[in-house]
């Protein structure tokens, strides 16, 4: 009888640890959910991954989504690649049961495993048919219909993140831009919430649509990103920039008279405050 009363009181100790961690983990706690984890004597790595997955899946989407974050949060802190490994391989598959795989934790998994994944034996390498493809798939539809509240937050609350997918994001959307969907695609730079990240998007819209032979940007649709780019200067004139940007900003400018009208940025902007389509 001692000896069950005494097994039963390590395993409680044990689950009270493990809901320490995973509470710490939600919490935004990383260092605390590290120091309880290492007390663990069989940390069950895998079974408390499941927990902590399992846990939001009741959730909504968003929190879920965030929840998630937390947790890969913490896999970036573990000390040991090989558990991150194993984390990573666990998680490619849970992602997809409720559709995370198509959504920013998806984003955020497939730069993680990649970075923090790597270094064993076998190599890991999360399915790139699926990850990140999947959830640049769906943002580049959104960006097509006008939709950019999600990749706005993702954007505010990831800009690392952001940074490095935004090339492969826009790149597509850009280079297939038709006259439907061009003011829709002109409007999101302004719709990002940091200055940086509206200056790069208009290069990349500006530099990926000048390169298509096939399809030139038209008068209407130059007053239209000239329009939209007024919004940046102006924010730049009212709360400054670092220099960076006001030499980003004026590049851009001068790449308009590059097109075949020969019309600068300062003509299309005083057409858009005429005319303002």
């Amino acid at each position: 009888d001692h000896h069950y009363a005494l097994l039963n009181t390590t395993e409680y100790a044990v689950q009270l640890v493990r809901d320490i961690v995973l509470t710490s983990v939600e919490a935004n706690r990383t260092d605390q959910a590290l120091r309880h984890y290492a007390a663990l004597l069989e940390p069950e790595l895998k079974q408390l991954v499941q927990e902590s997955y399992g846990a939001q899946r009741t959730v909504r989407i968003g929190t879920a989504g965030r929840k998630v974050a937390l947790l890969l949060q913490f896999v970036r802190a573990l000390p040991d690649v090989n558990e991150r490994a194993a984390v990573y391989r666990q998680l490619e598959e849970l992602l997809q049961i409720d559709g995370q795989d198509e959504r920013y934790p998806g984003i955020l998994f497939a730069d993680d495993a990649a970075k923090y994944g790597a270094g064993t034996e076998p190599v890991y390498k999360p399915n790139p048919e699926r990850y990140p493809k999947r959830a640049l798939e769906r943002w580049q539809r959104q960006l097509d219909g006008g939709f950019f509240a999600e990749l706005s937050q993702f954007a505010g609350d990831h800009p690392d993140y952001y940074e490095r997918i935004e090339r492969e994001l826009l790149h597509p959307v850009a280079e297939r831009w038709s006259v439907e969907t061009w003011p829709r695609l002109v409007a999101y730079p302004n719709a990002l919430p940091r200055l940086e990240q509206r200056v790069r998007a208009f290069r990349l819209l500006l530099d990926t649509a000048q390169k298509q032979q096939q399809q030139q940007l038209n008068d209407q649709q130059l007053m239209l990103l000239a329009g939209e780019m007024l919004k940046v200067e102006r924010e730049l004139t009212v709360h400054g920039g670092e220099q960076q940007q006001q030499q980003q900003l004026t590049e851009l400018r001068e790449m308009f008279p590059q097109r075949s009208y020969d019309r600068s940025y300062r003509t299309y902007a005083e057409l858009f405050a005429l005319y303002k389509p």
